[in-house]
C-alpha cells in the first residue's frame, strides 16, 4: 500500500490514495511530496519539518525584535516567505532529499 506525504500544498499531511495526494498538490505552487514505506515514517517525516518550521519561525521573530518600524516594513515587504523556503530547503539537505517543484521525491 502506496502512502504519500505532503509537505507543501493544499494541506500538509499522511494520504493513503494516490487521488486525495494529488487533489493536495496539482497546481499548488512549489508542492512537495513524496511517497513513503509506512504512517509511521511518514508522521516522522511530518513532525521533522513541523520543527524545522518552527524553529526557523522563532529565529526570524527573534532576530525582529530590535528592528525599528520602518525596518519591519521592509522586510516583510522584501521577505516574503524567505524563511519558509530556507526551512523546506533545509529539509531536503538534512534527510537527503533532491527537491523541486511538483516533483515526487523516494
Amino acid at each position: 500500500m502506496a502512502i504519500y506525504v505532503v509537505l507543501e500544498g493544499r494541506r500538509r499531511g499522511v494520504y493513503y490514495r494516490w487521488e486525495d495526494c494529488f487533489a493536495q498538490v496539482n497546481r499548488f505552487p512549489g508542492a512537495l511530496y513524496f511517497k513513503v514505506a509506512s504512517r509511521a515514517e511518514g508522521e516522522r517525516r511530518l513532525q521533522h519539518v513541523s520543527r524545522i518550521l518552527q524553529t526557523s519561525l522563532e529565529a526570524s521573530t527573534s532576530s525582529m525584535t530590535n528592528l525599528t518600524v520602518d525596518q519591519l516594513h521592509a522586510t516583510s515587504c522584501n521577505d516574503t516567505n524567505i524563511n519558509a523556503v530556507t526551512a523546506v530547503l533545509s529539509v531536503g539537505l538534512l534527510v537527503g532529499l533532491t527537491l523541486g517543484p511538483s516533483r515526487t521525491i523516494e
